[in-house]
């Protein structure tokens, strides 16, 4: 009995992907505007626009150049910081069923930390392993950080 109540239990797939953009500072013209983290999903390349502005020219550049068939990016930022010193990292992305987690470590400064206030940004590239061509709820880590419902076609 044990073993058909194991098999009914969702299956979690860790998602491969790479980190394609960083920035801890911004750059004072192309920052995302808000206080608190928040991820964007790009799914096709007339999608690349949403983030337009919120990025670095070169993210913005790359996001454009992605093969959508084979992958999806994500977006996340840290949101406005009083100094310097705060960062991100994506750690993990976890798929199961409709549900795609991004499991993000949020950097704090040190004792010391640059007197600027910044906005952190990263920009990953995620590979589409399984089915795809839903609509899937993304969040970020555990504690819903941040969500967001997309479409991703197929492969």
């Amino acid at each position: 009995m044990l073993a058909g109540m194991v098999a009914c239990q969702p299956v979690k797939v860790e998602l491969p992907f790479e980190t394609i953009a960083y920035s801890w500072f911004g750059d004072g013209e192309n920052d995302y505007p808000g206080e608190d983290p928040k991820l964007m999903v790009v799914a096709k390349a007339d999608e690349v626009t949403a983030v337009e502005g919120l990025i670095s020219f070169d993210a913005y550049n790359q996001l454009q150049k992605i093969d959508y068939k084979k992958y999806f990016s994500i977006v996340i930022f840290h949101g406005w910081r009083p100094t310097g010193g705060y960062g991100l990292e994506v750690q993990q992305i976890i798929r199961e069923q409709d549900l795609i987690t991004i499991n993000v470590r949020f950097q704090e400064p040190g004792v010391v930390a640059p007197a600027v206030e910044t906005s952190p940004y990263l920009v990953v590239i995620v590979e589409k392993v399984g089915d795809f061509g839903k609509e899937f709820q993304f969040v970020l880590n555990e504690d819903r950080v941040s969500t967001a419902k997309h479409f991703i076609p197929q492969k």
